[in-house]
């Protein structure tokens, strides 16, 4: 069975692959082995030694395309029909609202300037600031931001009548522009010399929360 002659050294090469760190040493190993112990390079065949090594790797590239279609359009037909919701009876008032609407929430309540009548000797930097909210951020009209001395979270709700799923927002970071919006528009936008520098490494995970 042509299956199981090719899982036949399965275990060995797998215990040998679990040695290395990687794949690139993985092939360091393998084509050394022929540089020391054959004449692979060398020998009668040393003017088709690249040809071999290509045709075998095409050959399996070809095998694992199939075989990953193959897969896909299996779990194509494999997935489970959507259940249909059960259909349940609402009360409608006279004048046709529902009895028991979804609430929406509030706002969250705007920072406020610093009460400068309060501050002590040493305060004079917060003239001119604006009371943090409870994550040492603030809230503004349209958007609000959080932090710690590793993060920073921006807030910006989208005020969208739909599921709002993550290719329906724009999100662009740079060194001294921040922008968010929608496709159809921009809810945010910061630029110099509004912004001190961003630090331009890994960051701006996007995560899409539900208000209601």
């Amino acid at each position: 069975m042509v299956v199981a002659a090719e899982e036949k050294f399965d275990s060995m090469l797998l215990h040998i692959a679990q040695q290395h760190d990687g794949i690139q040493p993985l092939f360091d190993t393998f084509f050394g082995f022929l540089r020391r112990k054959t004449d692979f390079y060398t020998g009668a065949q040393k003017s088709q030694a690249e040809s071999l090594v290509m045709k075998a790797f095409k050959n399996h590239l070809n095998i694992a395309l199939k075989e990953k279609a193959a897969k896909e359009e299996t779990d194509k037909f494999d997935k489970p029909m959507p259940q249909a919701e059960p259909a349940t009876i609402e009360e409608i008032t006279t004048d046709g609202a529902k009895a028991n609407p979804v609430p929406i929430p509030e706002p969250e309540e705007l920072s406020k300037p610093v009460d400068e009548s309060k501050l002590e000797e040493g305060e004079e930097s917060e003239k001119g600031k604006l009371v943090p909210n409870n994550c040492n951020g603030a809230n503004y009209p349209h958007y609000s931001f959080t932090q710690t001395l590793e993060e920073l979270e921006v807030r910006v709700p989208l005020k969208a009548n739909f599921k709002v799923k993550s290719r329906d927002c724009k999100v662009d970071i740079r060194e001294k522009f921040l922008s968010v919006g929608s496709r159809t528009r921009i809810l945010l936008s910061a630029v110099k010399p509004t912004l001190k520098s961003l630090p331009m490494k890994p960051c701006g995970t996007l995560t899409i929360t539900p208000l209601c």
